[in-house]
């Protein structure tokens, strides 16, 4: 930020002084490569969905809905909740 300042390049330094956010975001066709560790049939059971379909939105093979989409991202993130309040012994 400061090399920014010492350049003037005030565009740069007033959109990012308060910082930034970055999301991440992933297609749900590929999320068993880029997750690998999230169990597919243990997501399917939590949102009430046939472990064929999770494996077939998955892989592409069948595009999801917007509203099945929400149900999964949820899922996923209610087991994220889950594994972060993990405390170890």
């Amino acid at each position: 930020m400061e090399e920014c300042e010492k350049d003037n390049d005030w565009d740069f330094v007033n959109r990012y002084k308060n910082g930034v956010e970055v999301v991440y975001e992933i297609e749900l066709d590929g999320i068993s490569k880029q997750l690998p560790e999230l169990n597919m049939a243990e997501l399917a059971r939590r949102i009430a969905v046939s472990p064929v379909m999770i494996r077939k939105y998955a892989t592409g093979k069948s595009k999801a809905s917007e509203k099945r989409l929400l149900e999964i991202q949820n899922g996923i993130r209610e087991i994220g909740k889950e594994l972060s309040q993990i405390t170890l012994l």
